[in-house]
C-alpha cells in the first residue's frame, strides 16, 4: 500500500508540472482532422500484414506475463528480443521478458516493489525505460519507482533473468510535491556511452527537486553529475544521446520561471571520447612503476605495474607505440641515453623493445606527441645544456626523421609536456621557468612554432609542473604539480588560464615521482 502511495505522489507532481501543455481530447481530434485535409496522397489499399507474436493478458494489476509494454524492444546477442512492462506480473509492479522472433515468450522477472517497480497507469507511459545490453550480454535497466526508498532503481540482469540491484535512489524530503534528495528520483532510460559507463537522468530529486544527471559504472559505482533546477532546465524526461564529438546531449521538459521556461536542450560538458585519466609514477630508488586511476581529481585506486625496472631507466611518458589501444611507456637510460619501450596491457608489461637509434649525449627525451598527425607518437627532446628542442618523427618504434625546432627557448625554460592548449587539434608545448615558476606555452602547427603565451597565474617555483592531463575531461589540458615533499596539486585550465585548483587528496610515498605525460 505504501508503494502505491509514493507512486501517486510522483504522478500528481508530473501532472501539475505538465498541465500547461495538455489539451482536451476533442480539440486534439479536431486539430488532427484539419491537418489531414488535403495533406497527402490518396490512401492506398491495405496490402501489408502484421503477425502478432504475443498478446499480454488484460489486467490492471497482477497477471502472469505483464501489462503495458511501453518501453522499446532490444534484440540481444542471442537473437531474442528483450523488453519490459510497466505493470502486471505477479505483484503488479511490472516485468522483464524475452521473446524469440517466432513468438516464444519467457517471463524473466516480475518486480515486487522492493527491487523496483512502475507507477499505476497514467498518461506518461514513456517512463517505462526499456533495456540496454552490454557486449558481455548483460542487460541493464531502470525502474521508475520502487526499490529500497520507493524512488526507483538501476538494475543488472543476465539473459536468463538473474537480477542484481546496482542502485536504489535515496529517500527524499518532499515539499509541495517536489522531491529533494542527494541522487535523484524516478529515473529514465540508461544510455551506454563510449567510455563503457552508463549515463541517465531522473525526473525529480537532487538539490533542487527538479531532476538530476548521473553516471553509473557496469559494476554499480554511482556518481551524481548535475542537479537541474535553474534556467538551464528542469525535469529531464527524455534519454541522453552521445554526439560524435563525445558530449552527451538531452532535453528538459521545462525550467524555472524566466529563460527556458518552456524546456531546454542541454549538453553535459564532459567529453566521453576522452578516457578517464591516470597519473603515472616511478620510484626513483627502485625503478618500480605504478599509476593512480583517476576520476577527475579524485584518486580511485593505486595500481602497481607488474614488472620491475632498473632505476637507471627513467620513464619519459606514455603513448600507444604498437597501435593496440593501450598506452605504452617510453624509458631513457640516464647514463647512455638509450631509449626503450614497454608494451602495456593495462598494468601488465607484455613485451619490450629498444629504439633503434640513440640520441647524442645531452639530449633528454621530455615528451611524446603525434606532431605530424600520422597516428604514431613522436619523441620530443631537449638539450640539457642549451635548452634547444628537437623531434624524432616515429613509425612505431622506428625513427623516420629528425629535426631541430626553431627558435630555441630562452635559458632556464624546461619542457613539462605536450597537449592542445588552444583547441586547434595540434599538440602544443608547455614550459616552466625553473627559477620563477612561471609557465608558458608554445602554440604549434605540426613541427612549426606559431606563437606563445604565458600561463596565468604565476606558480610558486617550489611547485614543479610534472604532467599535463585533461583531468575533468572538458577538452582542456590541465596541469599537475609536485613539490619536493611529494605533495601534489592541480590546476584545471581553460586554455592558458587556470580556472581553479586544489590539492590531491592523497600524497604518494616518499621517492615516488610523477612521470611527465604526453
Amino acid at each position: 500500500m505504501q508503494r502505491h502511495t509514493s507512486f501517486s505522489v510522483f504522478r500528481s507532481s508530473i501532472q501539475r508540472s505538465l498541465s500547461r501543455v495538455s489539451l482536451p481530447v476533442f480539440l486534439l481530434s479536431a486539430l488532427a482532422g484539419l491537418l489531414c485535409i488535403g495533406a497527402g496522397p490518396a490512401a492506398r489499399a491495405q496490402t501489408e500484414s502484421v503477425t502478432y507474436l504475443h498478446t499480454f493478458l488484460s489486467s490492471y494489476f497482477q497477471n502472469t506475463d505483464g501489462d503495458g509494454p511501453f518501453g522499446n524492444l532490444i534484440q540481444g546477442a542471442d537473437g531474442s528480443l528483450y523488453g519490459t512492462t510497466a505493470y502486471g506480473g505477479t505483484y503488479g509492479a511490472g516485468t522483464v521478458y524475452k521473446i524469440t522472433p517466432d513468438g516464444t515468450f519467457t517471463l524473466l522477472h516480475a518486480f515486487d516493489g522492493s527491487d523496483g517497480g512502475f507507477s499505476e497507469p497514467d498518461p506518461y507511459p514513456s517512463y517505462d525505460a526499456g533495456l540496454t545490453q552490454t557486449p558481455d550480454g548483460s542487460l541493464y535497466g531502470t525502474t521508475m519507482c520502487g526499490g529500497a526508498n520507493g524512488r526507483g532503481t538501476i538494475y543488472k540482469m543476465t539473459p536468463d533473468g538473474s537480477m542484481t540491484i546496482l542502485h536504489s535512489f535515496a529517500t527524499p524530503s518532499s515539499y509541495g510535491g517536489d522531491v529533494f534528495n542527494a541522487d535523484g528520483a524516478y529515473p529514465g532510460k540508461l544510455s551506454l556511452a563510449s567510455d563503457g559507463n552508463f549515463y541517465g537522468t531522473t525526473i525529480m530529486g537532487g538539490s533542487y527537486g527538479l531532476g538530476t544527471l548521473y553516471e553509473i559504472t557496469p559494476d554499480g559505482a554511482f556518481t551524481s553529475l548535475y542537479f537541474f533546477g535553474d534556467v538551464n532546465g528542469a525535469m529531464p524526461v527524455g534519454g541522453l544521446t552521445e554526439g560524435t564529438d563525445g558530449y552527451l546531449y538531452g532535453t528538459t521538459a521545462g525550467s524555472v520561471a524566466g529563460v527556458g521556461a518552456a524546456g531546454t536542450v542541454f549538453r553535459l560538458n564532459v567529453q566521453l571520447s576522452i578516457p578517464p585519466s591516470h597519473v603515472l609514477f616511478q620510484d626513483v630508488a627502485s625503478g618500480q612503476m605504478a599509476f593512480w586511476q583517476m576520476d577527475g581529481a579524485q584518486v580511485l585506486s593505486a595500481n602497481p605495474i607488474a614488472a620491475g625496472q632498473d632505476p637507471a631507466w627513467q620513464a619519459v611518458g606514455e603513448a600507444d607505440f604498437n597501435g593496440d589501444g593501450w598506452p605504452d611507456i617510453l624509458f631513457q637510460n640516464a647514463t647512455t641515453g638509450q631509449l626503450a619501450v614497454w608494451f602495456m596491457d593495462v598494468t601488465l608489461a607484455t613485451n619490450g623493445e629498444m629504439i633503434g637509434l640513440t640520441p647524442p649525449p645531452g639530449w633528454q627525451a621530455v615528451s611524446l606527441a603525434d606532431f605530424n598527425a600520422d597516428g604514431s607518437p613522436d619523441i620530443l627532446f631537449q638539450n640539457t645544456s642549451s635548452g634547444q628542442l628537437a623531434i624524432w618523427l616515429m613509425n612505431g618504434t622506428t625513427p623516420t626523421n629528425g629535426l631541430l625546432l626553431t627558435p630555441a627557448p630562452p635559458p632556464g625554460w624546461n619542457v613539462v609536456g605536450t597537449s592542445d592548449f588552444n583547441g586547434d587539434g595540434q599538440p602544443d608545448i608547455l614550459f616552466q621557468n625553473a627559477s620563477t615558476g612561471q609557465l608558458a606555452v608554445w602554440f604549434m602547427s605540426g613541427t612549426s612554432v606559431l606563437g606563445g603565451a604565458y600561463i596565468t597565474p604565476v606558480q610558486d617555483p617550489s611547485w614543479k609542473a610534472v604532467a599535463v592531463k585533461d583531468l575533468n575531461r572538458d577538452g582542456s589540458a590541465d596541469i599537475v604539480f609536485q613539490n619536493t615533499t611529494g605533495q601534489m596539486v592541480y590546476w584545471l585550465m581553460n586554455g592558458t588560464t587556470a580556472m581553479t585548483g586544489s590539492y590531491f587528496g592523497v600524497t604518494p610515498p616518499d621517492g615516488w615521482k610523477v612521470v611527465a605525460s604526453h
